[in-house]
């Protein structure tokens, strides 16, 4: 991580003097912003990576007029940002009440990879330069993957692990690109800017393995382990009474909760950096769990969030980080380890009851007084034998080279 840091200031500073001019380019209708505002209380960036399917859904005409109808509720010290990566050239505008339609604050003159994480993190220091906040949130709108690898083009290359965002401009060659957590977190750091919170509104982003790479950038990670309809948050109820509330992390999901679909909900919002608490109790209890000794144990009645199978790549089960442990400890140790996730787990909510695939019949009960809305991975032998069919690889392998695995103890397992 600190290799690819260095690598990130290296090019950023190259970026600084040959970015791309607004004035260069034909005028597209909307006021040009360039001298920075004063310092104001909070800033959001709500990142649309949406080179993609999303867009062919509407998602970014539908999310921006939501954004704009809700200028009014844009308090004086506040800024709203939103960067647009579609079909077109990335662009940057901010949206406030001082103004009848969105601000442009820089446009790109050509495609730029928005899974790229130079590019953002160029993007967030062009934030925090122009728009200084006491505190700052940053929203990714695309899809998503958890900690899953990010999918590769190359065949021998190393495979790189949790991802989000998809940019369909990809490498040149008709590849698609993702975005690794770490080096999201990597991208945070580089641009000098630290998060109070990191909204995915994306699917199956809420896991320990992808919180824990973010322990160090952001007080809060708020996402959902389940795989999220595509109409996604209502950003006109978000931006009136989510994003710059004062305790963003209840706010934010109780006004996603209210636009809950029939295909159902869970949200959590995760203090990261508190799931060092969770990581002791499992170096102390795996070695003696149902897991050592590289065994499958059977998670029968343990909530998941995630189905497996063919028609949804193979990717792993999400099982609910409390039911899991408590199924996988001892009581004692479970009990443990119960406590130190609801000390991360700041918020949660769900539906009764989500779906999980593979099938649109496949649907799992949830039960809020058993369960936290944050998904945990379990090895399974069912991941090695299938990992010829699994466009991920071996997801027991994958798992190991995480840093929660590390951090954890996973290793003492066998696994």
């Amino acid at each position: 991580m600190i290799r690819t840091l260095l690598i990130l200031l290296s090019l950023l500073a190259m970026m600084a003097g040959c970015s791309d001019h607004d004035d260069a380019l034909p005028d597209d209708g909307y006021p040009t912003e360039t001298a920075p505002l004063p310092h104001g209380r909070r800033t959001v960036l709500v990142y649309m990576a949406m080179q993609n399917s999303l867009e062919d859904y509407g998602c970014v005409r539908n999310d921006s007029l939501e954004l704009v109808r809700a200028r009014a509720a844009v308090r004086p010290d506040d800024r709203l940002l939103v960067l647009i990566d579609d079909s077109r050239p990335p662009r940057l505008y901010r949206i406030g009440a001082d103004t009848e339609k969105p601000v442009r604050v820089h446009r790109w003159a050509s495609e730029a990879n928005s899974t790229s994480p130079v590019f953002l993190s160029s993007v967030l220091r062009l934030v925090r330069e122009r728009y200084s906040a006491d505190s700052y949130g940053l929203v990714i709108e695309s899809h998503g993957d958890g900690w899953l690898p990010a999918i590769h083009p190359s065949a021998d290359a190393q495979p790189r692990l949790r991802f989000i965002g998809e940019d369909s401009m990809g490498d040149g060659d008709g590849n698609t690109t993702q975005m690794d957590l770490s080096a999201l977190a990597d991208a945070i750091t580089a641009a000098g800017i630290h998060m109070d919170y990191i909204f995915f509104d994306a699917c199956l982003m809420q896991t320990v393995e992808g919180a824990w790479d973010l322990r160090h950038v952001t007080d809060h990670v708020i996402a959902s382990p389940i795989a999220v309809p595509y109409s996604g948050a209502d950003y006109e109820l978000q931006v009136n009474d989510g994003l710059f509330a004062d305790q963003p992390d209840r706010a934010i999901i109780d006004q996603y909760m209210r636009v809950a679909d029939s295909d159902g909900m869970a949200l959590a919002a995760v203090c990261p950096a508190r799931l060092d608490s969770l990581a002791a109790v499992l170096r102390r209890a795996l070695p003696s769990s149902p897991l050592a000794g590289r065994t499958s144990p059977d998670m029968s009645g343990v909530t998941t969030y995630q189905g497996y199978g063919w028609k949804l790549n193979y990717r792993p089960y999400h099982f609910d980080a409390i039911e899991a442990l408590q199924h996988l400890l001892p009581d004692s140790t479970a009990a443990e380890a119960r406590r130190a996730i609801d000390y991360a787990v700041t918020y949660h909510a769900a539906t009764d009851r989500v779906w999980i695939g593979p099938s649109v019949y496949n649907f799992a009960r949830v039960n809020p007084n058993t369960t936290c809305s944050m998904a945990i991975f379990v090895p399974q032998s069912v991941y090695t034998s299938n990992a010829a069919r699994c466009i991920y690889g071996d997801l027991n392998a994958c798992f190991a080279r995480t840093a929660w695995y590390d951090a954890a103890g996973w290793q003492a397992t066998g696994w």
